[in-house]
């Protein structure tokens, strides 16, 4: 995607990821937990499992297919461990931000929005 273009599509899908911000923010520090960052580490914004989400996640903007297609991947490398990770509300939303980018991940993209 190039920044300042106007895009069209053919298609759009909704996803609700969270009642309030805070809910979303809250998985995502535990997204981050789970992966092992902190932002203390000296390469907290270095690649890394998710690195667009726990260092964008939290703002407005939009992640296109190339970004989304990786977090897909992510998400399938972590998937037994977020299974097991926290609890049945935490793997949840885990599978639904997967799906969200997964329909994203050919040739589209995913705007995010704060509550």
């Amino acid at each position: 995607m190039d920044i300042g273009a106007s895009y069209e599509f053919e298609a759009e899908q909704w996803f609700r990821v969270s009642d309030n911000r805070h809910e979303y923010w809250d998985w995502l520090n535990s997204l981050a937990c789970l992966v092992g960052y902190h932002w203390q580490n000296p390469d907290a914004n270095g690649p890394g499992p998710f690195r667009e989400l726990i260092l964008y996640g939290r703002h407005t903007g939009t992640i296109g297919a190339i970004a989304s297609a990786k977090l897909v991947a992510d998400f399938d490398a972590w998937d037994q461990r977020a299974r097991l990770f926290k609890d049945d509300a935490f793997y949840e939303h885990y599978a639904l931000m997967r799906s969200m980018f997964q329909y994203a991940a050919t040739d589209g993209a995913v705007e995010l929005r704060c509550c």
